[in-house]
């Protein structure tokens, strides 16, 4: 028999996707050690990061995707409540992409999600490609949230996942 002191889990699954070499790895390792990282793979990376709101125990599940084909990315879709659609501000091949994730990601019929449009590498602004005006208006026409960050110098990262974590939480039923 459940007591009121009884916690609550509930599990959260958090994926990054975005084109090779954007920052996926070091946006998720800036937010879980505070630095910068520097890691490279071609798998599915994974960390748990868990947090406690009144007698409820939220685990998030933070997935890197990096390098997986598009037929696995779309297996790890399924039940996903964030998704951060990354892109590099140097890069404008990465930014035209984004719509591909997107639309695959929609398609897999996640309609409780939160998404994310990330901009990373804002630290390198003379070198930028992709303006934060463009990126602002991409995200409004899908939708979804909008961050620039930069996870060299871990400018934003912290509001990205501190705001899509926050989010979440208000979506979870108790």
């Amino acid at each position: 028999m459940s007591t009121q002191n009884d916690s609550i889990q509930k599990t959260i699954k958090c994926i990054l996707v975005g084109d090779r070499f954007v920052g996926k790895s070091a946006i998720f390792y800036s937010h879980i050690y505070e630095k910068v990282v520097q890691y490279l793979t071609n798998q599915a990376d994974c960390q748990v990061l868990r947090l406690k709101k009144g007698n409820v125990e939220i685990k998030f599940q933070f997935w890197d995707l990096n390098e997986l084909t598009r037929e696995k990315t779309l297996k790890y879709y399924r039940q996903t409540s964030i998704l951060m659609i990354i892109y590099d501000v140097t890069n404008r091949n990465s930014f035209t992409n984004i719509k591909n994730y997107y639309k695959d990601f929609v398609e897999q019929e996640n309609q409780q999600s939160i998404i994310a449009l990330v901009g990373n590498k804002k630290d390198l602004n003379e070198s930028r490609l992709v303006s934060f005006f463009e990126g602002q208006n991409l995200a409004k026409s899908l939708g979804v949230e909008f961050f620039e960050v930069s996870a060299f110098t871990g400018d934003k990262i912290k509001d990205l996942y501190d705001f899509l974590m926050n989010k979440q939480i208000d979506f979870v039923e108790y």
